[in-house]
């Protein structure tokens, strides 16, 4: 076989491994809504907010690339489900912050774990050495496909 055809097999396979990693994070979402009960974008509302503290509606809009209409009627449900809180700012009434409240911690904590099990569970059943290949090259994966986008956002 010839590097080109050794290449198009390559890339193949590659296509082919994003379409079920993409099949797999829809499961993995699922059950997010599932388990707590949540909208996989609220769930990212979440980390976003305990990551930056609280922040004012209008930058988490242009964060998410969302409108701020859209983000009021998420927020409206995380609100009614107790994960995050509103707050007026002391100096400008109009200006809106959010933020996440403790049982919203709560969540992301259990989260966490969840993660950090599956995590062990992946390392466990890869020898060391496959397994630090495989964060890595994640890793720049990630890199690699934020760097397409980087720039056009909103």
């Amino acid at each position: 076989m010839s590097d080109l055809q050794d290449q198009s097999v390559l890339d193949g396979q590659l296509t082919d491994a994003f379409i079920i990693m993409n099949q797999v994070l829809r499961k993995h979402q699922a059950y997010i809504s599932a388990k707590y009960r949540l909208a996989p974008f609220e769930m990212e509302l979440l980390f976003f907010l305990i990551t930056e503290e609280a922040q004012r509606m209008k930058d988490i809009a242009r964060h998410f690339g969302i409108k701020l209409s859209t983000l009021t009627s998420i927020v409206d449900k995380a609100e009614k489900n107790k994960i995050v809180e509103r707050a007026h700012s002391k100096s400008d009434r109009r200006v809106v912050f959010l933020k996440a409240t403790t049982k919203g911690k709560r969540v992301v904590d259990t989260y966490k774990e969840f993660q950090k099990q599956v995590a062990l569970q992946m390392q466990e059943e890869m020898e060391n050495p496959d397994f630090n290949s495989f964060v890595q090259s994640l890793n720049a994966l990630i890199t690699g496909i934020e760097s397409q986008y980087s720039g056009s956002e909103k």
